[in-house]
């Protein structure tokens, strides 16, 4: 009886997925991430399209790319003439970019979780044939499945045009740069992801949620700069409230840190997450 009630529940589960899925495929509030998604990067490719990564691992056109250097040493402690040199620079530039600007589509991605089922009251019709853990779970793995499945389409771009316009770059080393970029963004998604499963737990609408969502990971991030400048301490341990400590160990391509960076997610995972079960097992329906 146990085993049999387990595999319903993981039907269950599997079940709310699907759904969840098709109404980030149906619905405004996804259908408009697919959009802004895709327009970022479809404009940013064709940038890359023209060989500009290329200029970043030749270490004579320092000046032509000086602009993006600057903006590389904002986010990138070591020299990033590094990352470009041993690595293919095409996917070495999508790599910087998708880490860079992942909170911003990650929080509006994952931030109608189990807002949408407590807005419009859905979550009465779920709750009798569902537990509550269910519907927590299942529409987690949903936002996580919908992230994955954008960035690795991206991802998997990326490498075709890396492996067509890069100087001198073996397929089978374009092959696994890409299998370690796609499982860093995996690991840096999970802790934004956790974070918007906490504040679509506190309010009843996906707009409210990324928009707390957005605010509160703003705010902290300010006060750990400014606190930094003053009292670098102080501003170390606020930047381990943010999802986005990771950041550093995921950039350095590095096998161990690959692996602490994996560690540290899961944590973040389990403390938002576990916070935002706690808001909505006490929800009233």
């Amino acid at each position: 009886m146990s085993l049999l009630s387990r595999s319903l529940r993981a039907r269950q589960i599997l079940v709310l997925i699907k759904q969840d899925i098709a109404r980030a495929l149906q619905g405004s509030h996804g259908q408009l991430f697919f959009i802004f998604f895709g327009i970022f990067w479809f404009w940013i490719l064709w940038k890359f399209s023209g060989g500009v990564a290329n200029s970043l691992s030749d270490q004579n056109s320092v000046e032509e790319v000086w602009l993006i250097n600057l903006v590389f040493s904002w986010f990138f402690e070591s020299d990033p003439k590094v990352l470009f040199s041993d690595h293919p620079a095409t996917l070495s530039l999508y790599y910087l970019f998708a880490i860079t600007t992942m909170p911003m589509f990650v929080l509006v991605a994952a931030s109608n979780q189990t807002a949408g089922d407590i807005g419009s009251q859905y979550l009465r019709f779920l709750i009798p044939r569902c537990t509550r853990i269910e519907v927590f779970v299942a529409r987690f793995v949903g936002a996580t499945v919908i992230v994955s499945a954008s960035y690795f389409v991206i991802t998997l771009a990326a490498a075709v045009m890396s492996f067509m316009i890069d100087n001198n770059a073996p397929l089978i080393q374009v092959v696994t740069y890409t299998l370690q970029i796609t499982l860093s963004i995996l690991a840096y998604s999970l802790p934004f992801i956790a974070m918007m499963a906490l504040c679509s737990a506190c309010v009843g609408s996906a707009g409210l949620s990324a928009l707390a969502g957005g605010s509160v990971y703003s705010i902290v991030a300010v006060i750990a700069s400014f606190s930094s400048l003053r009292w670098p301490e102080v501003g170390e341990l606020i930047n381990y409230l943010l999802p986005s400590m990771t950041k550093s160990m995921l950039l350095s391509l590095n096998l161990a840190d690959l692996v602490q960076a994996c560690f540290v997610a899961l944590a973040f995972v389990v403390l938002y997450g576990g916070a935002g079960w706690l808001v909505f097992s006490r929800r009233d329906i």
